[in-house]
């Protein structure tokens, strides 16, 4: 494994638990390598700090795997997975299986994110580093998180690229298991939406607002809602529902999903 020097100033983030080396120029005297080499990160006097995945053409130029010296392997990250699927359970998520499984540098594994969508999966690369650990990043997915499929959505970056070789504005791709159908039904705080896990920078329902739109359906009784970033009308559907829950009539206007409880 090749060893990096990393200057004072990282150092000493670093060991506060930073989980990334920022390009300075310490940095810019490493020796050139691929995207995705597993590197060692050493203080001047070549003491080990951490293992990273080396990144050379972004400002993030590693990002730490681990603070012991460690070899990317299926069972390495399988591990990681496990701790962060335990975490998700202990939630208590309840009426919803739609949620973030695994949420990159929080569950130790940075610059990705695994998404479940009903009995799928959906993976954001947000580094070109796990490139090249692609088959094995799928092999401890499927170990841990059983599916029917497993999705890669492409990053908003990459989309100029993507719109230039086709117009479909499908930004996904399947890595394995079978497709999901289009669009998908998925159930969040008890409602049912229709995702599509193909077209589109994003599937349209975002997990990370479930506990928003929640609160929301608390708080709307004899109040009328107007909701002005609409796209696929989560936070409406949210307000009917809470309305209904609450006695009151939910009228509609726009593409309202059919299962709408007003």
């Amino acid at each position: 494994m090749r060893q990096c020097l990393v200057g004072p100033e990282t150092q000493r983030m670093l060991e506060l638990g930073h989980p990334w080396v920022i390009a300075d120029r310490y940095t810019g005297n490493w020796p050139p390598g691929p995207a995705g080499e597993v590197i060692a990160l050493v203080d001047k006097r070549g003491q080990p700090l951490a293992t990273a995945l080396y990144d050379p053409d972004e400002r993030i130029v590693a990002r730490v795997l681990d603070r012991r010296r460690i070899s990317l392997t299926a069972a390495w990250l399988e591990q990681r997975f496990k701790w962060a699927a335990q975490l998700r359970r202990h939630a208590l998520l309840g009426d919803t299986d739609v949620y973030r499984w695994v949420n990159g540098e929080g569950d130790g594994v940075p610059g990705l994110t695994l998404d479940r969508y009903a009995d799928f999966l959906m993976l954001q690369l947000y580094s070109k580093s796990w490139e090249p650990h692609l088959e094995l990043l799928q092999q401890a997915i499927r170990k841990v998180f059983p599916a029917a499929g497993i999705y890669r959505k492409m990053r908003p970056q990459e989309t100029r690229s993507l719109e230039a070789r086709s117009p479909s504005k499908v930004y996904s791709e399947l890595l394995s298991g079978r497709a999901a159908p289009a669009p998908l039904t998925v159930r969040e705080n008890g409602l049912h939406f229709l995702v599509d896990l193909s077209a589109g920078l994003n599937t349209g329902l975002f997990p990370d607002q479930r506990r928003n739109r929640r609160e929301l359906m608390a708080r709307v009784a004899g109040k009328r809602v107007l909701n002005l970033f609409a796209f696929t009308g989560a936070f409406s559907v949210a307000a009917a529902a809470g309305r209904r829950r609450q006695g009151h009539q939910c009228r509609c206007v726009g593409k309202i999903p059919a299962d709408c409880p007003g």
